[in-house]
């Protein structure tokens, strides 16, 4: 994943959030995550943020039991 907040210079007053959540289901998937911000202005409110995790054995159980 690769995404960007890009903020023009007449943005002034912008309020912006980018967010990546992305779960593995085997240890040999790979994520990269690179959230970004670019602001060309003041007077604004931006934030970014990336989550990656894997399910534990009981959750797995769970979901491959329902046919998932």
């Amino acid at each position: 994943y690769k995404g960007t907040i890009n903020v023009l210079p007449s943005g002034s007053g912008t309020d912006a959030s980018q967010e990546h959540k992305t779960i593995t289901l085997s240890a040999q998937a790979k994520v990269v995550s690179v959230p970004s911000i670019e602001v060309k202005t003041y007077d604004l409110s931006c934030g970014h943020g990336s989550a990656i995790g894997t399910f534990d054995e009981a959750h797995l159980w769970y979901l491959q039991s329902r046919g998932f």
